[in-house]
């Protein structure tokens, strides 16, 4: 999980957004339970301009993890 969330990081720092969100949600769909890979799918949202969809998604990462710092 740390090197898939690892890898979209580096996609989005390079700005490859489209890219890092279809990591993000690879991660997502590999490791369910991870808070940091939601999050992240999440800011690539927002950094897309997708804002309703980022809100979405951030809202899903508090649901689903309430206690998780990175969630909040």
């Amino acid at each position: 999980a740390v090197a898939r969330n690892g890898r979209a990081e580096v996609l989005r720092d390079l700005g490859r957004f489209s890219e890092a969100l279809a990591a993000y949600d690879t991660a997502i769909d590999r490791f369910p339970e991870n808070a940091f890979a939601r999050n992240g799918q999440a800011e690539v949202l927002r950094d897309l301009g997708q804002f309703s969809e980022a809100l979405v998604a951030y809202d899903a990462a508090i649901d689903r993890f309430p206690e998780n710092a990175v969630a909040r």
